[in-house]
């Protein structure tokens, strides 16, 4: 469970992270891209909410598509205000900084969108509800998460990590609201690195370590990379024969949802 005490450290750990997010967040950027390709052109959005903007990945895309609309942008931090702002010159926009979880959300929604944000959320249960209760008739929902084996190394190796939903069990929640599923999917990229502390490093950079804080002394750092590298390696590379890197995986889930007409 996701307390708010455990989303202060996210936002803290996340605006830290802001000035190298935009370089490292190669998966991310590619998971935004492939929601783009699944918003629908036939789809007419007048109105539309999207939640966890981030660095604005996603918000560039909305727009683009929906240049006329009428956007509502929330953020749980509003320090991601000056990356987004230059993205979204002559749109309407209102930004809803906090919690997603807390806010009122507008009515009559055309389109609701949210990318690799839900996944820290306390009740999706709840939240699934009220986005059906916030989309018009026929208004969609368009997001993003990760499942069960992402950062399976992670895990494994200290012991810490989210509660991930798998994808039948995302569509099942969405459809026990009223919700008809239009496309789901899901697959895994799997990055490499040198080391084990340069995996901490690269989790840290863009701001989405753990939700726990880990103190790392030495006796505890020495074991995590011996059982990282023991645990998850990868074949020779090419140019590094003998000296074998070690893999995190992401297991993006993709969804694409509709309110049904009653």
């Amino acid at each position: 469970m996701t307390t708010d005490r455990d989303k202060e450290l996210i936002r803290e750990r996340f605006e830290a992270s802001l000035h190298t997010y935009d370089e490292l967040a190669d998966v991310q950027r590619r998971i935004c891209a492939r929601l783009a390709e699944l918003c629908g052109c036939g789809h007419e959005v007048r109105r539309g909410l999207e939640i966890g903007a981030g660095t604005g990945f996603l918000t560039r895309c909305l727009i683009e598509q929906w240049p006329h609309a009428k956007w509502f942008v929330n953020d749980l931090t509003p320090a991601v205000e000056p990356f987004i702002t230059p993205q979204v010159a002559d749109t309407q926009i209102e930004y809803l900084w906090g919690d997603a979880e807390r806010l009122d959300y507008p009515d009559a929604l055309d389109l609701v969108a949210s990318a690799s944000t839900v996944q820290w959320f306390e009740d999706m249960e709840r939240f699934a509800q009220r986005i059906s209760g916030a989309l018009a008739p026929s208004g969609r929902l368009l997001l993003s998460t990760f499942g069960p084996e992402n950062f399976r190394e992670i895990r494994a190796t200290t012991g810490e990590g989210l509660n991930y939903l798998s994808l039948s069990e995302l569509c099942v929640l969405f459809e026990r609201t009223g919700m008809r599923i239009l496309h789901a999917e899901e697959y895994t990229e799997t990055l490499v690195f040198a080391t084990p502390r340069d995996v901490l490093r690269y989790i840290k950079s863009l701001g989405i370590n753990s939700i726990k804080k880990t103190g790392w002394n030495p006796g505890r750092m020495d074991d995590f990379e011996e059982r990282y590298r023991i645990m998850f390696p990868t074949p020779d590379m090419p140019d590094s024969p003998g000296n074998d890197g070690i893999t995190l995986t992401y297991h993006p889930l993709l969804l694409v949802a509709e309110r049904m007409c009653t």
